[in-house]
Formats: structure tokens, C-alpha cells, sequence
């Protein structure tokens, strides 16, 4: 919501700006055409300007996050196609990460290499300007490139409702979702679905999550990691204003690593 009200201002105070310029204008008495031009040229300027302003101002990865990204004995970690791929022990299971809105893909690198090296290949995007609704066919291109018996698809936060909306576009193509600290935007038919959140959340919108159980598919697990937090699932300086954690991030993504390997698996 508070990403639609961003828009939403900007785009006010772009046509506000013109309207104030397009006046000066029309006090040098200019052509009623000229007024036009300039008026829409300016506003798409300041839009452009807040646009860029906005999304220049994201979450990093903390450090901890970039020592995921080497290679170990059980996980092979590569770069690909705007994607890291991390290849673990498993043959027949992958999953597709949609990372959360203004956070640094890279920094859901550990909880990814935890989830590999239990059983499940990930495929971490990495949209542009760290936004996953401009790369909501992303989970295509992992799909192409690999050929797997099962595949689910995940996301953080905005990240999760991105991946919830590809989900209930295509979901022959899916074997189940996974949100985290998120829920699902769209009402949902067969696939199986897991919520995981932290106790300590501050961020994720309760009221939405519980209005959303409408949309939830039969197979619908949740579970709550005691004293996790919202930015907890990734190693980034957090959106948890006023929460302490009583968990550390690495602790609430191995707990989340089991988590998923559990529901996917069925133990």
C-alpha cells in the first residue's frame, strides 16, 4: 500500500509543478499548443525524478550475504539470465525466489543456500531496481532453462504477492507457494501454500494477511518462528524500526529452510 500512496504523490506533485509552470508559461503569453507541451514535458520530467529518487534508495545485502555466494561442497552457486542459481543435492524440486521490495537480492543468499543444500534448487531473481513487480515473469526464465518434476514459487514481502499473482496465472505450471512475512494477493485453486512470519513482524499488514485467508487453497500450512522478524529471512539492515529480534537472521532462516523443506517434501 505504502508503494501505491508513493506513486500516487508523485504523480500529484509532478501535475502540480506543470500546472504552476504551464501558468508561467501562459503569462508569456505562449500558444495554447506550446502550453500543452510543456505542461506534459514537465510533469513527466518531476515524475521521472521522483521515480528515479525513489528507487535509487534500497536495502544492501550486508557482507555475511555475498560469503553465500561461494560455491561449497554441497552447493554449486552460479549467475545466470538476471538469476543466481544454487544447485544442491536435490534432482527432482526447485524453487523460484522473488526477493522484497528495495532489498538487494543477494541478500536472501544464505537463506537460499540453506534451502539447497536440504533437498531444493533455488533460483534467486534479481529484478530491476530491486522491485519483483517489474520482473513478474520472471519464474519463466528459470522454468525454461531447467527441467524439474516439481516447482514452487516463493517470494519476501511485496515479493510474495508478486509471486502469489504469477502463481494464480499459471498454475499448471506450479506446485505450490511459498510467502514469507507476505500473502497471497489473488485467490488461489490447487497448488499448496505455505505462510511463514515472524512473531515480531512490524511490518507485514496483519489485517491483509487475515482478509487474504479467503484466497487460501485447501493445502494451506502457516507457521510463526518465535522472536522473528520481517527483514529477518534476509541478511539486510532491516525495516523492523522499534523491533529487536530475539532470534538472529541465521537462525530464523534455517529454521525457515526447514520449514520449507518439510512442507515441500511432506515429512
Amino acid at each position: 500500500m505504502k508503494y501505491i500512496l508513493f506513486v500516487t504523490a508523485a504523480v500529484a506533485v509532478s501535475i502540480a509543478l506543470a500546472v504552476l509552470i504551464t501558468k508561467r508559461i501562459r503569462a508569456l503569453h505562449s500558444s495554447p499548443a506550446l502550453r500543452i507541451v510543456s505542461a506534459a514535458a514537465m510533469a513527466a520530467v518531476f515524475l521521472l525524478c521522483f521515480t528515479m529518487i525513489y528507487f535509487s534508495d534500497y536495502y544492501p545485502a550486508e557482507k555475511s550475504a555475498y560469503e553465500a555466494l561461494e560455491t561449497s561442497a554441497a552447493v554449486s552457486v552460479k549467475k545466470e539470465d538476471g538469476m543466481i542459481f544454487f544447485d544442491g543435492p536435490g534432482t527432482e524440486t526447485a524453487m523460484v525466489f522473488y526477493p522484497g521490495a528495495k532489498v538487494e537480492s543477494i541478500a536472501y543468499a544464505p537463506l537460499m543456500k540453506h534451502t539447497a543444500e536440504l533437498g531444493t534448487d533455488c533460483y534467486l531473481l534479481e529484478p530491476p531496481f530491486h522491485f519483483a513487480l517489474f520482473d513478474l515473469n520472471g519464474f519463466e526464465r528459470a522454468y525454461k532453462s531447467a527441467s524439474y518434476k516439481s516447482w514452487y514459487i516463493a517470494g519476501h514481502s511485496l515479493g510474495g504477492l508478486t509471486a502469489s499473482m504469477y502463481a494464480g496465472s499459471h498454475p499448471e505450471k506450479i506446485t505450490g507457494l511459498i510467502l514469507l512475512g507476505s500473502y497471497p494477493a489473488v485467490k488461489l485453486k490447487d497448488e499448496k501454500l505455505l505462510l511463514v512470519y515472524g512473531s515480531e513482524d512490524a511490518v507485514l499488514n496483519r489485517k491483509g494477511y487475515e482478509d487474504s485467508r479467503v484466497n487460501w487453497p485447501k493445502q494451506s500450512e502457516e507457521h510463526v518462528i518465535p522472536g522473528g522478524t520481517h527483514a529477518g529471512f534476509g541478511n539486510y539492515d532491516g525495516q523492523d524500526s522499534g523491533t529487536s529480534a530475539a532470534v538472529t537472521p541465521d537462525s530464523q532462516q534455517r529454521e525457515t529452510a526447514e520449514v520449507i523443506r518439510a512442507f515441500i517434501f511432506e515429512e
